[in-house]
């Protein structure tokens, strides 16, 4: 049976935008989570008046402020509808698409909830909204999926200053990299495959341990040298934001031999390396198919039983408590059924 790698490991588009999407400090999350969708409030504004206003292109902010002068609203409404509703009812409408990423906190963002948008804007009848006036009375809305709940002290430390901005809808791109890796552990964007190591470690983490992933790339790098594949060690590069807990990030433009930091980590994490003859997994650039590639690794690891190389490295991952990746557990099992459906 024949698989190619990028079938099988997840791949993130790079056209993908992210946005955070409030709640009304809190008050819909329960809902937008349980039901599926996000909402933006304005109900005065129709969907066929933004519309009409994007349909201007250029002048379509203009038109939307000129819409919300012929509506009756005190002053204070009219201008706040004019400077904060106006581009923010354009942004939710246009902006936002179909396969982007929305971030939704919780009151006081304790709580945060990660979706993917699955549809575009859509508007209730009046009729269709709930009497229970604690239920989100929004009228305009999208589906969304809830693809993680994740506690907001759990994010990388540079996420937490995405949660200053207090408009209703921020877009938050800058943010990308560390929400993806909120979302996925092994994954492909562009031309660049990405491993996230979950350090969960509440403690102190002697320094030493971060040596761990050097290490890793050294071992590949001499079953490389031995196999005679092509790598180039200097290719793979490394971030650290690790605050007790955090996450070590290890990227490069070579999938396979990613892969196989991520599956170092399952080997001293103690799964099992086993893929059997049977499974048959292709690179699309490599001569070798990666399931010959990884079994003779495995074979690698267990010929070189080197017990105090072995423990000094099951201790550093035990040590800084990292988690076991789970997008190449799945992969993992992924050959194992192959070998089994053949």
């Amino acid at each position: 049976m024949d698989f190619e790698l990028k079938d099988l490991m997840p791949e993130i588009l790079q056209e993908r935008r992210y946005w955070l999407v409030r709640s009304m400090g809190g008050d819909y999350y329960g809902e937008y989570i349980s039901r599926g969708f996000i909402a933006i409030g304005y109900n005065e504004i129709s969907l066929n008046e933004i519309k009409l206003s994007i349909s201007k292109d250029e002048g379509a902010l203009k038109e939307l402020k000129s819409i919300i002068d012929s509506k009756t609203l005190n002053e204070e409404d009219l201008d706040y509808y004019k400077r904060f509703g106006a581009p923010q009812l354009i942004r939710f409408y246009k902006e936002i698409k179909e396969g982007d990423i929305v971030i939704i906190p919780s009151a006081q963002s304790y709580k945060i909830a990660i979706g993917i948008v699955e549809s575009n804007t859509y508007e209730l009848l009046d009729k269709d909204l709930s009497f229970n006036t604690d239920s989100c009375q929004f009228k305009k809305r999208r589906k969304i999926t809830i693809l993680k709940e994740l506690s907001r002290n759990s994010l990388n430390p540079e996420m937490q200053l995405m949660f200053n901005s207090r408009h209703a809808i921020s877009n938050v791109d800058k943010y990308a990299e560390f929400i993806d890796g909120c979302i996925r552990d092994f994954y492909q964007k562009g031309d660049i495959t990405y491993l996230v190591l979950r350090v969960r470690q509440e403690n102190e983490i002697r320094a030493v341990d971060f040596n761990l992933v050097p290490e890793i790339i050294n071992l590949i790098e001499e079953f490389s040298i031995e196999n005679d594949l092509a790598f180039d060690k200097d290719i793979v590069k490394m971030k650290i934001c690790v605050q007790s807990p955090g996450d070590i990030l290890v990227f490069a433009q070579k999938p396979e031999f990613i892969f196989l930091v991520g599956v170092v980590i399952t080997f001293l994490k103690g799964a099992q390396i086993d893929l059997g003859k049977f499974a048959s997994f292709k690179i699309p650039s490599a001569a070798e198919n990666t399931a010959h590639i990884i079994k003779t690794f495995g074979e690698f690891l267990d010929r070189r039983q080197d017990r105090k190389f072995n423990e000094t490295m099951r201790q550093k991952v035990e040590n800084m408590d990292i988690e076991n990746p789970d997008d190449i557990t799945k992969i993992l099992s992924e050959f194992h059924k192959g070998r089994e459906k053949y």
